[in-house]
């Protein structure tokens, strides 16, 4: 798509520019065209570097980018000065027709690549999942009611005996979720090495 932009672009800036006297209006003309076309010349670039990845060994994508650079830059190196020894010898006008017979020849080369599944939009899988065991997620009533009473007296309750109690209530949206109590430094600092290790075995669960 960028190469063939840039032709058709490259045609009615050519245009513009043999408006013959040349006006405030075309010169309007041609800056606007210049200046909104431009960004979507680049179109072919931009592409270029995520194909490569896509046919490119995970091993070997720094040497097929940097392969790929060299000869992109040794490209608008000569371009130029190829197309400025074109119009020495015809006119400025036989090398921008060149120029666009290039980038139509390109966009006709490039364009089997778009017929390539391996060159398309990257499917995203979404793989769905439960946070939690459901069938290991069991405990019984009294077992829950021993635990809401220490948490009711400010004691500590592990990770995955919460999760399990508040899971089963969100199932079956009937109570209200168990909120762990939270201390502070003042009552706790004591008992940091055992806060941290209860914290440690939490983590793990999480």
């Amino acid at each position: 798509a960028g190469n063939t932009i840039t032709g058709v672009l490259t045609i009615i800036l050519l245009y513009i520019a043999m408006i013959d006297p040349p006006t405030h209006g075309s010169f309007v003309g041609f800056a606007v065209a210049l200046y909104v076309g431009y960004p979507f010349t680049v179109m072919s670039q931009l592409s270029t570097s995520p194909m490569l990845d896509r046919i490119s060994p995970v091993d070997k994508r720094g040497y097929v980018q940097g392969t790929y650079t060299t000869f992109l830059n040794i490209g608008n190196a000569l371009a130029p000065w190829l197309l400025g020894l074109l119009a020495d010898g015809t006119s400025v006008t036989v090398a921008i027709w060149t120029g666009i017979g290039v980038s139509f020849g390109a966009s006709l080369i490039n364009a089997p690549l778009m017929f390539k599944k391996e060159f398309g939009p990257s499917k995203k899988e979404v793989v769905s999942t439960d946070l939690y065991d459901v069938e290991e997620m069991t405990l019984s009533e009294e077992e829950e009611q021993e635990w809401e009473e220490k948490v009711a007296n400010g004691e500590y309750i592990p990770a995955h005996i919460l999760s399990t109690i508040n899971f089963k209530r969100i199932r079956e949206k009937s109570l209200t979720l168990l909120v762990p109590p939270i201390g502070n430094y003042q009552n706790d600092k004591e008992t940091l090495d055992k806060l941290r290790l209860q914290a440690k075995d939490d983590f793990k669960f999480l």
